[in-house]
């Protein structure tokens, strides 16, 4: 069976669900809704949503098929009026049964099978057990391949989404070319992976391209800066068809340490989206996926974090090392599009890693092992993480200040520096000493 990519708004007494099911036989279809659960059935779709606040098949509800478009569309009544429901567009959630408790006790445990646990659907007493049970696996599911196992060598070398995968680059080390820094990720272990990730970028970092950037004048450049991001940020269409596809497995149950450092993985992941969606000026280019790598130390070094600002500056540090455009300038801009990108909340941070995703997912040289290893299962946590956790880095990054001295880079003694060889040109007649040359 296919899920069928779906949307949902609201009022205050209904939820209006839009369903695209083009090739749905119409004379065969089942639409039933009670409590939290919604069922969708019409060959060859089937759709089970588990809402976030209890609905009611009081007859005032409606259904309605646009034969056009191929879209259903189906008011359903909310059980307490005026309640505003939340999370309606965090897709993944939606299909998956929710679940109670707090951050930490939201965030589930990987099974290597990726599947539903027997008998979990059979606490519903609903009417609506009765239809298509069978085809609630059916229903999305690519089936995780790893088992994810917690033990101290993984602590000390894991990667991946909590840092608890090991294994996997070893097999593919021949194929992946330069997709990770670390020439021997396996052996690396995590405390020393910003280390030699700073050490790289040093030797990387080449002054005089950051001179000519932050001196010449670029027409280009100019217009970069004063770009401005769209005044909202909403899942796309795009998005909803990447998400129902997520796959249906359970997160690792994670240590409040964990869990902490996995949201500050979001900072540089997400600063690298916010830095080419400005160099791009909203669009998405060939280049994308490399930039996204490239300026994320989480992504390129498997980097784990102890607080937010050793995250930003670590990304501000390969944003005038590695891309086209390097000045300090830029990375200031980039940085208020980060603090805008995440205040405005769940919906805007996984519509920034969605773009992420589906970029890495066909930009060749073996990119897509990020989204498995990572980017992934970072789309399944933020959907469902508790919004305190969300809360507590939005407040974390609005007080940090990037500072040039931060990057390790000398960046104010090469500024310095190329101010009084312009004056020194400037000034009579013009001629440079040795010292200068």
């Amino acid at each position: 069976m296919l899920t069928p990519t779906f949307s949902i708004t609201q009022d205050s007494n209904y939820l209006t669900i839009t369903i695209e099911a083009k090739f749905a036989n119409v004379a065969e279809t089942e639409i039933e809704y009670s409590e939290l659960d919604f069922v969708f059935s019409s060959s060859p779709y089937f759709l089970r949503l588990h809402l976030p606040s209890r609905v009611i098949d009081n007859e005032t509800g409606t259904a309605k098929y646009d034969s056009d478009n191929g879209a259903f569309t189906v008011t359903v009544p909310k059980a307490r009026k005026g309640e505003y429901f939340e999370g309606l567009d965090m897709i993944t959630q939606l299909l998956r049964p929710q679940q109670k408790g707090t951050a930490r006790a939201m965030v589930e445990e990987i099974e290597g099978e990726g599947e539903r646990e027997e008998g979990e659907e059979e606490e519903e007493e609903d009417e609506l057990d009765t239809v298509g049970n069978e085809l609630l696996v059916d229903q999305s599911q690519h089936e995780g391949k790893e088992e994810s196992v917690v033990d101290e060598e993984s602590r000390e070398y894991g990667y991946g989404f909590g840092w608890r995968r090991r294994g996997v680059l070893l097999r593919l080390k021949d194929e992946i070319g330069k997709l990770i820094d670390l020439e021997d990720a396996e052996n690396t272990k995590i405390e020393e992976r910003k280390i030699m990730s700073a050490l790289r970028d040093r030797r990387n970092f080449n002054g005089e391209h950051y001179v000519a950037d932050t001196f010449d004048s670029d027409e280009m450049l100019e217009e970069i800066l004063k770009w401005k991001m769209d005044e909202r940020s909403e899942i796309t269409q795009e998005d909803r068809e990447r998400l129902k596809d997520l796959p249906n497995k359970k997160l690792p149950v994670l240590s409040s340490d964990d869990l902490y450092a996995v949201s500050l993985s979001l900072l540089d992941i997400l600063f690298s989206c916010a830095y080419d969606q400005r160099i791009n000026m909203g669009d998405i280019s060939v280049e994308s996926s490399w930039t996204f790598i490239r300026l994320s130390p989480s992504l390129s070094s498997l980097t784990r974090w102890r607080n937010g600002k050793e995250a930003v500056q670590a990304a501000a540090r390969r944003a005038v090392t590695y891309p086209l455009y390097r000045t300090w300038n830029l990375v200031e801009k980039v940085m208020e599009d980060l603090k805008e990108i995440i205040k405005r909340g769940r919906p805007s941070i996984v519509h920034a890693l969605c773009t992420i995703h589906s970029q890495l997912a066909v930009g060749g040289d073996f990119r897509y092992l990020l989204n498995e290893l990572i980017l992934t299962d970072l789309l399944l946590w933020v959907q469902s993480v508790d919004k305190s956790v969300l809360e507590r880095l939005e407040k974390e990054l609005e007080e940090i200040e990037l500072s040039k001295s931060g990057t390790g880079l000398d960046l104010e003694r090469l500024e310095m520096e190329a101010k009084m060889s312009m004056m020194r040109m400037d000034g009579g007649d013009g001629v440079i000493d040795s010292d200068d040359e």
